[in-house]
């Protein structure tokens, strides 16, 4: 699914940037054990996170995939959040129930029978295809500056998988297949010497 997306997306204007992920909370016993911040966990869903990131531009867009736990079993719900690193600040989310999905049936051939299993998520400052889930910024924000994140701040998207549909509590962590985050940054253009450029006119 990960070269239909590229195929689809890729663009030679475009830095491709597969992004790190990592657990991103302890679970409850382990955060006492190591006198760690658990932030309020508790056993309803599991907690991984991307690496750091910035949108450098308007352009710049991300593109989350991978498997649907509420298809699978795993998850009665699942939460892909846009988060600004400084506050901590969910901005946005794409949010998978039973009745609400983001279908990957056009990443498979017609015929394959298992391609509800999947998602596929575009996470963008505008709408060009109208299913992205759009990035607010915070300058300008009317419900508040925490309620978006500018370009060139920090940022990371969270993953949850909320309530394994059989046990009633979250999956465990590695028990899951993780999704996965791609960054499209819009490459800079080169600077031209000012000198070489009245020279060339000349």
């Amino acid at each position: 699914m990960r070269n239909q997306i590229i195929c689809k997306y890729g663009n030679p204007e475009y830095d491709i940037v597969d992004l790190d992920l990592n657990p991103w909370t302890l679970e409850g016993i382990e955060s006492i054990l190591q006198d760690r911040n658990a932030l309020i966990d508790d056993r309803d869903t599991v907690y991984y996170r991307t690496e750091s990131f910035k949108l450098a531009t308007d352009d710049d867009f991300v593109i989350l995939y991978g498997i649907n736990h509420t298809q699978t079993g795993f998850a009665t719900y699942l939460a892909n959040s846009f988060y600004g690193e400084e506050l901590l600040n969910g901005v946005v989310a794409a949010r998978m129930t039973n009745e609400l999905q983001y279908p990957a049936d056009e990443y498979f051939p017609k015929r394959y029978k298992n391609s509800k299993y999947y998602y596929v998520v575009k996470m963008a400052r505008d709408s060009k295809e109208g299913n992205e889930v759009i990035i607010p910024y915070s300058t300008g924000n009317p419900q508040g500056s925490a309620f978006g994140v500018d370009n060139n701040q920090n940022v990371f998207i969270g993953f949850r998988a909320y309530v394994n549909q059989e046990t009633k509590i979250a999956s465990p962590l590695y028990d899951i297949i993780w999704g996965h985050a791609i960054l499209f940054s819009k490459k800079k253009l080169p600077c031209l010497d000012p000198n070489r450029v009245v020279s060339f006119l000349k």
